[in-house]
């Protein structure tokens, strides 16, 4: 998948995504999406990290970004952690009902029912509608 050639990286778009993906998370660098004009919706995930299965729990944190981007109405995605385990993901969507067809995902299911078993002490998902958004940078 990854070919060098006089210096120049070729990769697929899927490669690159993965890379990114690892990188944002093993950084605790945050990127931001890039949403729509509003109104849109944000499920926000916070969360407090185990310290079990570390290996499968980065792993399968990337397979259900990845996941996410392909159901219909997925946005983008912003996560971060620090170092103690904190954690805040949030995920935005084109609709509540974008939302409840990933929150009931076969794959996502299993994970999030991994995650009450071994990866969380504790957590909260918070459902929000974005009636305005602004921004700056520099």
């Amino acid at each position: 998948q990854l070919k060098i050639a006089s210096s120049v990286v070729l990769c697929n778009t899927k490669y690159l995504i993965t890379l990114l993906l690892y990188i944002i998370r093993r950084s605790y660098f945050l990127f931001f999406t890039n949403t729509p004009e509003h109104p849109y919706y944000a499920a926000i995930f916070t969360s407090q990290r185990t310290e079990k299965d570390n290996k499968n729990y980065s792993s399968t944190a990337d397979l259900m970004d990845e996941l996410a981007s392909k159901q219909d109405g997925f946005l983008g995605v912003e996560s971060a952690r620090d170092r103690n385990g904190f954690g805040i993901t949030v995920s935005y969507w084109d609709s509540i009902e974008a939302i409840k067809l990933w929150k009931e995902n076969v794959s996502h299911k299993k994970v999030q029912e991994k995650g009450k078993l071994d990866w969380y002490s504790s957590y909260t998902t918070r459902i929000c509608k974005v009636e305005r958004a602004y921004s700056n940078s520099k």
